[in-house]
């Protein structure tokens, strides 16, 4: 309830996360008291520290549900919510939980269509259509490094992006761009093989 104090809906999330890290059993017990939907809305909240335990709730659930219970998740609008977070946060830490979120519930789907239930990832599909895949990509130039690793391994891995590789200096990417507006990336070629001798 965005009408009680912060603490208290700290404290909630807080409580639902820790339950979201036990049991499927336990995590079933969040969805038939229907706690859920509140739950994904509740990381829209304005405060980061609310904000932050609803993420934590959220990731929890996704690692240790069973894949129906990831499906549920991401009926409540899971995939949305985590996105936004990506464009609205500076926390580095609700960054890092949010991405290794999507990275669980993507994986779910991956599997999901390796059994052959769908076609293709639908849980990526859904991420494709809302353009959550925008909010994501940009975080590649984060300054820290795990989540420009958790970005390239959802965007390589799921939206077929070619993303510049993590441990790579920008600089010669800077430097092959510019080499290939005047015709020479051949040189740029010689140059490496060159630094490598």
């Amino acid at each position: 309830d965005p009408k009680k104090p912060r603490g208290v809906r700290k404290e909630a999330a807080w409580t639902l996360s820790n339950i979201g890290a036990g049991n499927q059993n336990q995590i079933q017990s969040l969805i038939n008291a229907g706690l859920i939907p509140i739950l994904v809305s509740t990381i829209s909240a304005y405060e980061a520290e609310v904000k932050k335990e609803a993420v934590w709730a959220c990731a929890n659930i996704a690692t240790n549900g069973s894949s129906q219970q990831i499906s549920f998740l991401v009926e409540c609008h899971v995939l949305d919510a985590l996105c936004d977070v990506l464009t609205a946060s500076v926390d580095v830490k609700i960054l890092t939980v949010a991405l290794e979120a999507l990275l669980t519930i993507l994986e779910c789907g991956a599997e999901h269509m390796r059994l052959g239930h769908y076609q293709s990832n639908t849980y990526a599909d859904h991420i494709r259509s809302f353009q959550g895949d925008m909010s994501i990509e940009p975080l590649m130039a984060h300054s820290n490094s795990e989540i420009r690793n958790l970005v390239q391994e959802i965007m390589v891995a799921y939206f077929d992006s070619d993303v510049l590789p993590v441990d790579t200096p920008q600089q010669n990417y800077n430097n092959f761009d510019n080499q290939q507006q005047n015709g020479n990336t051949n040189d740029f070629n010689n140059n490496n093989n060159n630094n490598n001798n």
